[in-house]
C-alpha cells in the first residue's frame, strides 16, 4: 500500500511525528510517498499516486479537494475538525488536565492558564486545565494573548495576580520559555515565586532557555501507532466510515520550573527548596519537620492547612519526580533508580511508579527515548 505523507518537521510536533510514522509505515511493509521530502501536499493527492494520504488538513479548501480525490484521508491536525475525514489527534483537553493535575500534586491550587484565542488546540488545552482545577475546588483563570503579544507588558499588568496564584500554565513550551524570560526581567523568580509548566517537552526550547521546562509530554509514538492501526483497517476496508480518535498525553517531564509547595510560611518554603534541590529519597517526614524547626505534629498541621495534602504525599511526589529524571538516563538500570529513589526493591518501585504515572518504568523509559 502506498501512503502519501505530509508532515512538517519544522516544529516539535512534526519532528517527533515524522520519524515515528515513517518507521512504522516501513515496518508494516508499505511505501511512504513524498514528493518533496518529507511532504506530499494535499493538492497533489490522487488515486494513481497513493492509496491513503496522511496529513495536516488546515482548511475547507483542502478538505474539499481531499474528499473529491477519491483517496482515503487520515487527518492528524488538531487545529481543524471535519466529520468527513478520518482523524487521529492529540487529546488537547487531556493535555490541559494533566498539567493541572501535576500542579495540584505539587501543592499548587490556584493557577493561571496562558493561551492564544481563536486557536482550537490552545482553547481546548486551557479549557481542560481550568476544568480540572475547578473540579478540585481550586480557583483558575485564563489570560489570552496574540502569539506576537508583549509578554513583559502582559505580566506587568497581571503581576499581583500571578504572584497570588503562584503557578502559570503555558499551552506550549515556546510560550513557556518566552514567559520565563519575561518574568525574570520583571524580577519574578521561577520556580521560587512562580511555577511554570508548558507542553510538548521541546528540547530546543530547553536549549534556548538554558534550563529544562516542566512540560506535558505528548505521546507521539502512540499517535503514530494509532494512525498505523487505522491504516491496517483501511487496507482491508477502504470504505470504512470516518471517525475521530483521540490520543492522550504520556506524562509530565519533570524539569526545573515547578517547585513543590508546602506553604507560604518561610520555614516551609525553605524545606520545599531543600527538597527541590537535594536528593529526597532518604528524607522522612521527621526530617522535614526538623528542617522547618517544628514538631512533626505542628509541621503536618501547617502543610495540610495550606495545601490539603500530607507531607508524606510530597515526599512520594519528590521521589517520583526524581525517578522520571533518572529514567531519562539510559545508562542507569531500573534497579539502581529504585535504590536512588529510596525504594527497597525494583518491584515496589515499579508498582508505585505505575500507580502514579500509569506506565511501568520500562515502558515510560522506552516512550521517553522515542519521543526525546
Amino acid at each position: 500500500m502506498r501512503i502519501g505523507i505530509q508532515v512538517e518537521p519544522s516544529h516539535s510536533f512534526g519532528r517527533s511525528m515524522y520519524g515515528q510514522l515513517i518507521t512504522q509505515i516501513r515496518e508494516s511493509g508499505w511505501t511512504p510517498v513524498m514528493k518533496d521530502q518529507p511532504c506530499l501536499p494535499w493538492d497533489q493527492v490522487s488515486p494513481d499516486r497513493v492509496d491513503v494520504w496522511v496529513g495536516n488538513v488546515r482548511s475547507r479548501e483542502a478538505e474539499t479537494a481531499l474528499i473529491g480525490s477519491g483517496v482515503p484521508v487520515i487527518n492528524y491536525a488538531h487545529a481543524f475538525r471535519t466529520p468527513c475525514l478520518h482523524q487521529v489527534i492529540q487529546d488537547q483537553t487531556a493535555i490541559g488536565r494533566m498539567a493541572a493535575r501535576h500542579l495540584l500534586r505539587a501543592g499548587r491550587g490556584s493557577a493561571i492558564a496562558l493561551g492564544f484565542p481563536n486557536a482550537p488546540y490552545s482553547e481546548q488545552r486551557v479549557s481542560g486545565f481550568i476544568e480540572s482545577l475547578r473540579e478540585a475546588g481550586q480557583p483558575a483563570k485564563a489570560i489570552w494573548m496574540r502569539p506576537d503579544g508583549d509578554l513583559h507588558a502582559l505580566f506587568a499588568e497581571h503581576r499581583r495576580l500571578l504572584l497570588e496564584t503562584g503557578a502559570l500554565y503555558c499551552i506550549n513550551d515556546t510560550l513557556a520559555a518566552r514567559s520565563i524570560l519575561a518574568l525574570q526581567a520583571l524580577g519574578i523568580d521561577v520556580p521560587r515565586s512562580l511555577s511554570v509548566i508548558g507542553t510538548d517537552a521541546d528540547e530546543m526550547c530547553n536549549h534556548w532557555l538554558g534550563r529544562d521546562i516542566t512540560s506535558v509530554i505528548n505521546d507521539y509514538q502512540a499517535l503514530a501507532e494509532e494512525i498505523v492501526t487505522l491504516l491496517h483497517e483501511l487496507e482491508s476496508q477502504p470504505d470504512l466510515p470516518p471517525r475521530l480518535r483521540r490520543v492522550p498525553p504520556l506524562s509530565v517531564f519533570t524539569g526545573e520550573t515547578v517547585m513543590l509547595y508546602l506553604g507560604s510560611d518561610p520555614r516551609l518554603v525553605r524545606v520545599a527548596e531543600q527538597v527541590q534541590h537535594e536528593e529526597a529519597e532518604r528524607l522522612t517526614v521527621d526530617d522535614l519537620a526538623a528542617l522547618a524547626h517544628m514538631s512533626r505534629r505542628n509541621f503536618e498541621r501547617h502543610v495540610r492547612r495550606e495545601t490539603g495534602r500530607s507531607p508524606g504525599a510530597f515526599l512520594r511526589e519528590a521521589r517520583m519526580r526524581r525517578a522520571q529524571r533518572l529514567l531519562a538516563n539510559p545508562d542507569l538500570s531500573i534497579d539502581l533508580i529504585a535504590e536512588r529513589c529510596g525504594y527497597a526493591d525494583r518491584n515496589t518501585f515499579s508498582t508505585r511508579f505505575k500507580t502514579e504515572t500509569g506506565h511501568s518504568p520500562a515502558r515510560f523509559r522506552e516512550r521517553l527515548r522515542r519521543i526525546r
